[in-house]
């Protein structure tokens, strides 16, 4: 090639229908969360007092807690009729899980006559 003769083009043309294939990282993608779900990670610390207790009651009431504190991002939650009735958890059995809980210094509950319970979850890691 000297300049003066014609570069033929048509041998760098790509076939019809020809994709370009860029190097890429293959990176799945995720999927999405559908539905309820409780939002992690839970503190064993928090949560092994609780596994020592009796019944399975405390354990639906930690995991309600959780939920709700998923939910709201405080660690300061009611713990509504609506709550214990997603978890299963009778209204009595909820406030004598929450007592023991108290006494083992993982929450303190707030109680007023013909309210939901307030509860306050003592030792949870700061919220990011």
């Amino acid at each position: 090639m000297n300049g003066k003769d014609p570069v033929e083009l048509s041998v760098f043309k790509l076939p019809v229908g020809y994709q370009v294939k860029h190097p890429t990282k293959s990176v799945p993608k995720r999927r999405r969360q559908t539905g309820p779900f409780i939002r992690g990670p839970i503190p064993l610390a928090w949560l092994d007092p609780v596994l020592a207790m009796p019944g399975r009651t405390p354990l639906a009431v930690a995991l309600a807690l959780c939920y709700q504190f998923g939910l709201e991002r405080s660690t300061r939650v009611r713990l509504t009729r609506k709550l214990r009735d997603r978890f299963s958890i009778e209204s009595r059995s909820a406030g004598r899980a929450l007592s023991l809980m108290e006494s083992a210094g993982l929450v303190t509950v707030t109680r007023k006559p013909g309210r939901c319970l307030v509860v306050e979850i003592l030792r949870w890691p700061a919220i990011r």
